[in-house]
């Protein structure tokens, strides 16, 4: 038996089957490392995971000067970034100092920041976004059919934001992991014992909690998640606030903690001491209302940056709600309502494409909340799904192994920008050719484990009915 349902017909995935769709993800999430991994913005956690190695301070004063995404206090300068990125890549950075040492290439040579961001990144963010792809395919298989739930959990980890956000230290794929974790562990139709419903302590609740404290101290846009996933739980039972508060304090204690040693108070944050973008100190840290409408249409639809134009298979999440909405009305008002909120709230920001960087990179802790409705979408019309999740995968694998900064494109970055550099052979770091493959043939290493793995998947996911 490769797959199973229990007497109440919640389809149970065998653990070869876990293990490669676990394998697959993180394999495609590592491969790359962008050419830009030392651009501003992901520079700036890794400022400070070097000063904390080299110089053994949170100061990144003999840094700073590569980065405009830095705080500046009583003349020292700091990341100005939410700090759970960095403890999460401290493990595996650790690991890539150590191996540095050991071929004795200096940590601050230009080939010591490479190895050690590209480590990093496998350490940290493909690790935890592999580990929530995964959790969200088990959580959809107790909605549609097993193909259906792969290939949502496919589309949303390799045609959306956790695959190139994966490639260089920032903190979207991490938190699209996170929530997914978080949306799973916490879900009541998930097997649970009836001591697991009642008790006031629970293992999965503070897993939960924790997921959802980590992902807010890694990237403080994803709050407006965070908060409606917390909201939909405690609707659901209020006895399990405790349990997901006591998850998330170890997390929420590690932003005023690294307040307090930079900026001396808990309640300062970096973004109050902003040194270039002067902007986020106004408004709410740069958010002024209302929206702007304009801006709302370009993050959603834009050629440039577009969520359902890099995406479109979000499009399926509409059909879904129809679905959703009878089903679950508190998952319906969750997973609709926070989106909304969630591109109001970045359409009023004073820079809401945050740089030139591919797809809107600040709506992606929308993504998991999206997978739910996108799933349903998909089983009512499997056909459009597969073209729709096929052609998302295929433009977002086509930015990653190219180049997921937009400095150099026009407003039609896939005509203007990754179809002439392809032709061109411009690719980012990969392990292909690191292998000493050039050009195109960089890639068949991905192609050839990616596409065996989801091969290998497939095969071992009959359709199971749904109870």
């Amino acid at each position: 038996m490769t797959e199973g349902a229990t007497n109440s017909g919640k389809f149970i995935p065998c653990c070869r089957v876990l293990i490669m769709v676990f394998t697959t993800l993180f394999v495609a999430c590592s491969y790359t490392q962008q050419k830009e991994f030392k651009s501003s913005i992901p520079v700036s956690r890794l400022d400070l995971l070097h000063a904390l190695f080299v110089h053994q301070t949170v100061q990144i004063d003999t840094y700073h000067e590569n980065t405009p995404d830095k705080a500046v206090f009583k003349g020292k300068y700091y990341c100005d970034k939410a700090p759970g990125t960095v403890l999460l890549a401290l493990p595996s950075f650790a690991l890539a100092v150590g191996l540095l040492k050991v071929v004795g290439t200096p940590l601050d040579s230009d080939s010591g920041w490479l190895i050690s961001s590209w480590i990093a990144c496998a350490g940290s963010l493909a690790l935890v976004t592999a580990l929530g792809s995964l959790a969200m395919f088990i959580w959809l298989c107790q909605w549609v059919q097993p193909r259906y739930a792969y290939l949502t959990t496919l589309a949303l980890c390799l045609g959306a934001a956790p695959l190139p956000y994966s490639t260089l230290l920032m903190s979207h794929a991490l938190t699209v992991g996170l929530l997914a974790i978080s949306l799973w562990a916490g879900d009541c139709r998930v097997a649970r014992t009836s001591a697991d419903r009642s008790d006031l302590i629970n293992a999965k609740d503070m897993l939960a909690g924790c997921c959802c404290g980590l992902a807010l101290a890694s990237e403080f846009s994803a709050g407006i998640a965070v908060g409606g996933v917390l909201l939909h739980f405690v609707v659901q039972q209020y006895r399990r606030a405790f349990s997901l508060m006591l998850g998330m304090l170890p997390a929420l204690t590690l932003v005023p903690a690294y307040n307090w040693v930079c900026f001396g108070s808990p309640f300062v944050f970096a973004y109050h001491h902003q040194a270039v973008f002067t902007q986020m100190h106004q408004g709410f840290f740069g958010i002024n209302w209302p929206p702007d409408a304009e801006k709302a249409f370009g993050l959603i639809f834009g050629l440039r940056q577009g969520l359902f134009c890099w995406s479109p298979v979000l499009l399926l999440a509409f059909v879904g709600y129809s679905q959703l909405v009878r089903n679950s009305k508190e998952l319906f008002l969750v997973t609709y309502l926070v989106p909304i909120l969630q591109v109001a709230a970045i359409s009023a920001y004073f820079l809401p494409e945050a740089g030139n960087t591919f797809g809107p990179r600040l709506l992606s802790p929308i993504l998991p909340l999206m997978a739910l409705p996108t799933a349903l979408g998909i089983a009512s019309f499997p056909r459009i799904g597969a073209i729709l999740a096929g052609v998302s995968i295929l433009l977002t694998t086509f930015a990653t192994v190219i180049d997921i900064s937009l400095r150099s494109a026009g407003q039609n970055p896939l005509l203007d920008f990754y179809v002439p550099s392809f032709l061109q052979q411009k690719f980012s770091y990969n392990l292909g050719s690191v292998l000493g493959l050039p050009g195109y043939w960089s890639l068949l290493p991905l192609v050839l484990v990616v596409g065996a793995g989801i091969w290998f998947t497939w095969r071992n996911l009959s359709p199971v009915p749904k109870a």
